[in-house]
């Protein structure tokens, strides 16, 4: 019927916008990590996280470095999809 076409282009047209905006999201996150975690592990490296969040820098640079490949990972699927 006309009502169940109109309910389902509906809940089309919402999931379509939810996905929309969760994509841009995750881009800006993206980019952001992508900017902010080389920081982090420069500071991993001279010792500097230890006195902010108390790990041990073999702990921050290694922290560092999977939310690096993480980030990354990400950035490379979204270019791939685009």
């Amino acid at each position: 019927s006309l009502y169940q076409e109109r309910l389902s282009d509906l809940s089309l047209s919402a999931a379509t916008g939810t996905a929309l905006q969760l994509n841009t999201s995750i881009g800006r996150l993206s980019t952001i990590s992508a900017v902010f975690l080389p920081v982090i592990s420069l500071a991993a490296l001279l010792g500097i996280n230890e006195r902010l969040i108390g790990l041990d820098p073999p702990v921050a640079l290694g922290l560092a470095a999977v939310l690096s490949i993480l980030t990354g990972g990400i950035v490379a699927m979204m270019a791939r999809g685009k």
